[in-house]
């Protein structure tokens, strides 16, 4: 992102948005803080990291994450669903509610303090904040839609095309009239490629992401907690995709990829890793 476009970004969301030190400081890092989540819960599952303590700290990436870029409620989403499916006996059913309890009661506490130490933070929480990030929630109890500005724009995106353009696309990313602009205005991740290259080369694009995806999970042990935990963040990719060209374009993600892929590939191939000792 250019000087110009962060500071656009800070005028129109009053500094709160991806207000940090980030290669990119919205959308691809909402993600990655999401992706944080999701390793948290699934660590704290597994019992490899203390459930109270990492409460904190899930809290706090929460905030920043959904603060950055609403795309981040479906890593959140996919971390709530990794933890209540390994804590599905009732016992340990208990205490997901209870570090519930605990988080709701951190952030009321320090709602308070923020209010009456902080005022124009907490104004700038309430009148900006949480109408951004809570959006769609509030859509849905408003309208009963499900939905924010920027995924109703989204779905404009996605359009027929030709025959030729679908199968072997037209040859440009980027407008060839103004390479300031996406080709035929969209910023839609499938469309964009199906557009470049057409329909053969964005499979191979996926199949490869998919095979890799299998390779890690090939080399963890932890029959459910594994599939869970890789299926979870394969789907994640693939997800986000939808809003923008990730699996190409994301850097911080595509690092994290291929570090969890070569972390996986140079396991000796008589030893695997168990992720639940």
């Amino acid at each position: 992102m250019s000087d110009v476009d962060a500071k656009q970004l800070m005028e129109r969301y009053d500094g709160f948005r991806g207000f940090g030190l980030a290669g990119s400081v919205t959308y691809d890092l909402a993600v990655f803080l999401a992706i944080n989540l999701m390793f948290i819960t699934y660590l704290v599952s597994v019992k490899q990291i203390t459930g109270r303590i990492y409460l904190v700290v899930y809290l706090v990436i929460f905030t920043a994450a959904i603060m950055t870029g609403r795309s981040a409620w479906i890593g959140i989403f996919l971390s709530v669903f990794i933890i209540f499916w390994n804590f599905r006996r009732h016992t340990l059913l208990v205490k997901v509610l209870e570090g519930g309890a605990y988080i709701s009661l951190f952030s009321l506490v320090m709602f308070i303090l923020i209010q009456n130490f902080y005022p124009n933070i907490s104004n700038v929480f309430i009148d900006k904040i949480i109408p951004y990030a809570f959006e769609m929630f509030i859509n849905l109890f408003d309208s009963g839609e499900l939905s924010t500005s920027s995924t109703d724009k989204l779905s404009s995106m996605y359009f027929s095309v030709s025959e030729s353009t679908f199968l072997l696309g037209d040859g440009y990313y980027k407008d060839p009239n103004n390479a300031a602009y996406y080709y035929m205005g969209t910023d839609a991740g499938y469309m964009r490629h199906i557009l470049y290259y057409g329909l053969f080369p964005s499979m191979c694009l996926y199949f490869f992401y998919l095979s890799c995806f299998y390779v890690i999970y090939k080399k963890i042990k932890g029959l459910e907690s594994r599939f869970i935990l890789v299926s979870s963040l394969s789907l994640y990719y693939f997800l986000v995709h939808y809003k923008g060209a990730f699996l190409t374009g994301s850097a911080m993600n595509i690092k994290l990829f291929f570090i969890l892929l070569i972390f996986a590939m140079f396991i000796p191939t008589n030893q695997k890793v168990n992720v639940n000792d």
